[in-house]
Protein backbone atom coordinates (compact mmCIF):
# COMPACT_ATOMS: atom_id res chain seq x y z
CA UNK A 1 0.00 0.00 0.00
CA UNK A 2 1.68 3.23 -1.16
CA UNK A 3 0.43 5.85 1.23
CA UNK A 4 1.93 8.95 -0.68
CA UNK A 5 -1.11 8.39 -3.16
CA UNK A 6 -3.73 10.73 -1.30
CA UNK A 7 -7.04 9.14 -2.93
CA UNK A 8 -5.46 5.57 -1.57
CA UNK A 9 -5.15 7.16 1.96
CA UNK A 10 -7.96 8.57 2.01
CA UNK A 11 -9.97 5.16 0.60
CA UNK A 12 -7.93 3.39 3.29
CA UNK A 13 -9.21 5.33 6.22
CA UNK A 14 -12.89 5.30 5.08
CA UNK A 15 -12.57 1.73 4.83
CA UNK A 16 -10.95 1.40 8.35
CA UNK A 17 -13.97 4.04 9.40
CA UNK A 18 -16.46 1.20 8.14
CA UNK A 19 -14.85 -1.42 10.05
CA UNK A 20 -15.32 0.52 13.08
CA UNK A 21 -18.80 1.52 12.44
CA UNK A 22 -19.44 -2.00 11.63
CA UNK A 23 -18.26 -3.44 15.04
CA UNK A 24 -15.32 -5.22 13.80
CA UNK A 25 -12.41 -5.81 15.99
CA UNK A 26 -8.64 -4.16 15.37
CA UNK A 27 -6.86 -7.41 14.13
CA UNK A 28 -4.71 -8.98 16.79
CA UNK A 29 -2.87 -11.71 14.81
CA UNK A 30 0.85 -11.22 14.01
CA UNK A 31 -0.16 -11.13 9.81
CA UNK A 32 -3.04 -8.99 10.41
CA UNK A 33 -1.17 -6.85 12.58
CA UNK A 34 1.67 -6.46 9.91
CA UNK A 35 -0.62 -4.70 7.63
CA UNK A 36 -2.95 -2.61 9.94
CA UNK A 37 0.49 -1.14 11.64
CA UNK A 38 0.65 0.70 7.44
CA UNK A 39 -2.19 3.00 8.95
CA UNK A 40 0.38 4.25 11.36
CA UNK A 41 2.54 5.57 8.51
CA UNK A 42 -0.88 6.71 6.75
CA UNK A 43 -1.48 8.78 9.43
CA UNK A 44 2.23 10.28 9.57
CA UNK A 45 2.52 11.06 5.74
CA UNK A 46 -0.98 12.34 5.35
CA UNK A 47 -1.20 14.56 8.80
CA UNK A 48 2.58 16.24 8.46
CA UNK A 49 2.31 16.62 4.93
CA UNK A 50 0.83 20.15 4.32
CA UNK A 51 0.14 19.07 0.50
CA UNK A 52 -2.13 16.11 1.37
CA UNK A 53 -3.07 16.90 4.85
CA UNK A 54 -6.28 18.97 3.75
CA UNK A 55 -7.61 16.40 1.34
CA UNK A 56 -7.23 13.27 4.14
CA UNK A 57 -8.88 15.61 6.67
CA UNK A 58 -11.78 15.69 3.98
CA UNK A 59 -12.38 11.97 3.67
CA UNK A 60 -14.36 11.39 6.84
CA UNK A 61 -16.56 13.64 9.34
CA UNK A 62 -13.81 15.38 11.89
CA UNK A 63 -15.92 13.43 14.90
CA UNK A 64 -15.52 9.71 12.83
CA UNK A 65 -11.84 10.67 12.04
CA UNK A 66 -11.18 11.20 15.77
CA UNK A 67 -13.05 7.65 16.53
CA UNK A 68 -11.57 5.97 13.81
CA UNK A 69 -8.28 7.22 14.90
CA UNK A 70 -8.54 6.13 18.54
CA UNK A 71 -10.12 2.75 17.30
CA UNK A 72 -6.85 1.80 15.09
CA UNK A 73 -4.58 3.53 17.77
CA UNK A 74 -6.03 2.77 21.38
CA UNK A 75 -3.55 4.59 23.59
CA UNK A 76 -3.11 1.84 25.99
CA UNK A 77 -0.98 0.08 22.77
CA UNK A 78 1.00 2.81 21.63
CA UNK A 79 4.64 1.92 21.89
CA UNK A 80 6.37 4.75 24.41
CA UNK A 81 8.37 5.63 21.65
CA UNK A 82 5.47 6.72 19.48
CA UNK A 83 3.50 8.39 22.36
CA UNK A 84 4.23 11.90 21.59
CA UNK A 85 2.92 11.48 17.80
CA UNK A 86 0.02 9.92 19.25
CA UNK A 87 -0.89 12.94 21.28
CA UNK A 88 -0.04 15.30 18.35
CA UNK A 89 -2.46 13.46 16.22
CA UNK A 90 -5.38 13.27 19.01
CA UNK A 91 -5.00 16.98 19.81
CA UNK A 92 -5.38 17.58 16.12
CA UNK A 93 -8.28 15.23 15.70
CA UNK A 94 -9.67 16.86 18.58
CA UNK A 95 -9.19 20.10 16.89
CA UNK A 96 -10.90 19.56 13.85
CA UNK A 97 -13.62 18.16 15.65
CA UNK A 98 -13.50 21.33 17.37
CA UNK A 99 -13.08 19.93 21.22
CA UNK A 100 -11.00 22.92 21.81
CA UNK A 101 -10.10 22.22 25.09
CA UNK A 102 -9.18 18.99 25.02
CA UNK A 103 -6.94 19.95 22.13
CA UNK A 104 -5.43 22.47 23.81
CA UNK A 105 -4.42 20.65 26.94
CA UNK A 106 -3.00 18.12 24.78
CA UNK A 107 -0.70 20.41 22.73
CA UNK A 108 0.21 22.21 26.08
CA UNK A 109 1.41 18.77 28.02
CA UNK A 110 3.42 18.16 24.86
CA UNK A 111 4.78 21.14 24.72
CA UNK A 112 5.68 21.23 27.98
CA UNK A 113 7.49 17.78 27.50
CA UNK A 114 8.88 18.29 25.09
CA UNK A 115 10.38 21.63 25.89
CA UNK A 116 11.82 19.87 29.67
CA UNK A 117 13.56 17.54 27.31
CA UNK A 118 15.68 20.41 25.58
CA UNK A 119 14.03 18.87 22.41
CA UNK A 120 13.16 20.76 19.13
CA UNK A 121 11.94 19.61 15.60
CA UNK A 122 9.09 18.50 13.76
CA UNK A 123 7.31 17.17 16.61
CA UNK A 124 7.69 20.54 18.64
CA UNK A 125 7.31 22.67 15.74
CA UNK A 126 3.79 20.80 14.92
CA UNK A 127 2.49 21.48 18.59
CA UNK A 128 3.16 24.85 18.85
CA UNK A 129 1.54 25.83 15.36
CA UNK A 130 -1.58 23.80 17.06
CA UNK A 131 -1.52 26.43 20.19
CA UNK A 132 -0.79 29.22 17.88
CA UNK A 133 -4.32 28.06 15.53
CA UNK A 134 -6.33 27.67 19.52
CA UNK A 135 -4.74 31.25 20.44
CA UNK A 136 -6.86 32.47 17.13
CA UNK A 137 -10.05 34.05 17.66
CA UNK A 138 -12.95 30.86 18.36
CA UNK A 139 -15.17 30.51 15.09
Amino acid sequence: MLFSDTPLASEAVRVANEMRGSGEPVPTNDAERGVWSKYGNLYHLQLLSGTQKVAFLAALPPAEHLATFCWLFPESQMPSDKLNWWVLFLAMFQELNGERLAARSHYESLRSERLSQHASGRLLDQTEEGLRRLSGPQL
